[in-house]
């Protein structure tokens, strides 16, 4: 993939499969209403007639799951990352008691419908109930009511006979009722009919006091409040952010239906409103969005049923709908003093994007500063990465490289195989692998032997060469972390004899290998990210010969004897190995570094690492995200599915 996160700490992108199963579920449970009500009122007479407010269409029907729609960029209008393309269909109500309740007539009136009804489709039949409404508009800021409106309902009866026994079921057609400039006024079944417009992304603040003004109205669930409340969120030290959908700035008038125009078949009826009968006939889109006051009666519908000023039955009736709540905070040392300062959530931005992956699969960003940045970057609009690749998941969790991988396993290991006598490490970097090979010497100790017949001084010194050659290699969810390191310890000392010098070198060198892994995972409680290290592998060092250079060349064989004289009592080969032990050092020192280190890494990256950026994030139902599959991508991000507890 290799995108880019261009600057942002945290990537937070749900999947608009996610956002459209919580819109089902909020319908579902009631918080979303399916009911569409709406009224078109206008003025006899026209804008400058002066006569009555006059009821002039109106749309009764029930609506299916609401959704966003593929892609949620809409392109045509020049690829807003701000905005989503929302989406829903009417469809036929079962006419329960619940529902005849809702609409405001009774089972009397649905049969009476039914007394001279007209042939539908598969045997069953249409028929037209009229009913009569009191209509709430608002004029000069003041409610008003238009008394006893005359509503038609279309409905429809099926009919299933067992043996002697016919049973009837009876349902709401979606109708949408307006002047067509006929003789008649037209009733339209806007069953199945998919109608989609662009919907701006928008966030408010808000604060749990707010949520739970919402939940008290019914319109959020009070798991949101819960949850906040639960986490902690409703400390000061926390803001809260509602994402929704603003059908504010909405233009109603630039909807669009995804159905094949010219091969759909649309049934309507035209309404004798002197008789309360109705003639139904069948005609195509193509024809019916080609009629001005269609397509304007739609619009007002779409107006009045999301947009600003909607009523339902003298309330407010536009239903918000939230796709999730944020929360940042101000102090991340008091409210996460576990976490790293830079995955705390301090600075929450969203967008849309568009994927070329899964048949254009769109997603939502959160784009996330952490709050170890001194000067957070305000999101941009688009934050440019392609990491959703299927429905499978609600959507991927990323921490970029810079505030994970960099901070939290790259420098720590680092600084566990560089020795404090090293230069400052020089690692390169190959895609996912990072290679370190070099060498140095350093002085061990230096110390003038006391017998006179050696030169006064520093004429004894030890030292230690280093050649390391290590690698960490990313892949998945594991970091593996190998190399060998060759040491060699060296003695020179310079004797004098008869005048004349003589430079003595010893030196031992021992060879050892390591292995070590750590591996991500998902902790138990499904939202913390967890680190696992093997047992480091080491391959046991063990001393070569004790070597010397040829320090009789040249030499006569009295200075040689002499010489040895004096070498084998300052410099027995007892003390030498004895002196010279790398393998004693390695294990020592350099075993014991790595392991402390692992150890010390392991402990630090599992203290709720993560589990301060999960919960951050709370969904319209009021559940927050787990964690699956934590892995490196290749880009070194750090990537997790995510699913929502629900």
């Amino acid at each position: 993939m290799g995108d880019a996160l261009f600057g942002y700490d945290m990537v937070l992108q749900v999947t608009q499969n996610e956002i459209n199963s919580q819109f089902s579920r909020l319908m579902q449970q009631g918080y979303i209403r399916s009911l569409l009500k709406t009224n078109g009122l206008a003025t006899a007479g026209g804008a400058f007639g002066g006569g009555a407010m006059t009821l002039t269409s109106y749309l009764r029907g029930y609506i299916a799951a609401p959704s966003v729609a593929q892609p949620m960029v809409i392109l045509a209008s020049g690829d807003n990352p701000q905005q989503c393309l929302f989406q829903f269909a009417l469809q036929s109500q079962p006419l329960t008691q619940t529902v005849m309740e809702q609409l405001g007539f009774t089972q009397a009136q649905v049969d009476a419908a039914f007394a001279s009804p007209q042939p539908g489709p598969d045997n069953s039949q249409y028929g037209l109930l009229v009913n009569h409404e009191d209509i709430a508009f608002g004029s000069n800021g003041e409610a008003q009511t238009l008394p006893n409106q005359t509503v038609y309902y279309w409905l429809k009866r099926t009919s299933v006979t067992v043996g002697t026994t016919t049973t009837y079921s009876n349902y709401l057609v979606p109708g949408l009722f307006y002047m067509s400039g006929g003789l008649y006024p037209t009733l339209v079944d806007l069953s199945g009919l998919p109608l989609r417009f662009t919907v701006n992304l928008d966030s408010i603040p808000t604060t749990p006091q707010g949520i739970a003004e919402l939940v008290d109205k019914g319109i959020m669930p009070p798991q949101v409040l819960d949850t906040i409340n639960g986490s902690g969120f409703n400390s000061a030290y926390f803001s809260l952010k509602q994402l929704f959908l603003n059908f504010d700035t909405t233009d109603f008038t630039q909807w669009s239906t995804t159905a094949p125009p010219t091969s759909t078949a649309v049934t309507g009826a035209s309404i004798d409103t002197a008789s309360n009968t109705f003639s139904v006939s069948t005609t195509t889109l193509a024809q019916l969005v080609g009629d001005p006051g269609f397509l304007t009666e739609v619009s007002v519908a779409l107006q009045y049923a999301f947009g600003v000023g909607a009523t339902y039955d003298g309330n407010p009736s536009s239903t918000p709908y939230i796709i999730g709540v944020t929360v940042t905070s101000s102090n991340p040392a008091q409210t996460d003093p576990d976490s790293t300062p830079l995955l705390v959530p301090t600075s929450v931005g969203f967008s849309s994007l568009r994927n070329t992956a899964d048949s254009g699969l769109s997603v939502l960003n959160y784009q996330v500063m952490g709050g170890g940045n001194a000067n957070p970057i305000q999101p941009a609009p688009s934050v440019g990465t392609n990491f959703v690749t299927s429905n499978d998941y609600s959507g991927e969790l990323l921490f970029s490289e810079d505030v994970f991988f960099r901070p939290e396993i790259f420098n720590p290991l680092v600084q566990a195989l560089t020795s404090v006598h090293a230069p400052p490490a020089s690692w390169r970097q190959n895609g996912m692998t990072f290679t370190y090979q070099t060498s140095y010497e350093w002085l061990v100790r230096s110390t003038p032997p006391p017998d006179n017949r050696v030169k006064t001084g520093t004429y004894m010194k030890v030292t230690q060469k280093e050649s390391p050659n290590y690698t960490i290699a990313v892949s998945g969810n594991t970091v593996n972390v190998s190399g060998s390191l060759s040491i060699t310890q060296k003695l020179a000392a310079t004797l004098e004899v008869l005048s004349i010098e003589i430079p003595l070198v010893w030196s031992v060198t021992c060879q050892t290998s390591f292995s070590q892994a750590l591996t991500l995972a998902v902790g138990g409680n499904g939202y913390d990210l967890v680190v696992n290290h093997s047992q480091a592998t080491f391959s046991k060092p063990v001393n070569g010969p004790l070597e010397s250079n040829n320090w009789e060349a040249g030499l006569s064989s009295f200075v040689v004897q002499t010489a040895w004289a004096i070498i084998d009592q300052l410099f027995p080969t007892s003390k030498l190995i004895q002196e010279l032990n790398p393998a004693r050092y390695t294990v020592d020192v350099v075993h014991a570094q790595i392991n402390n280190t692992f150890n010390k890494l392991n402990s630090q990256l599992n203290k709720g690492l993560t589990g301060g950026a999960t919960g951050n994030f709370i969904s319209p139902t009021g559940a927050v995200f787990l964690l699956n599959a934590p892995r490196f991508n290749d880009a070194l991000a750090l990537q997790m599915d995510v699913t929502y507890g629900v």
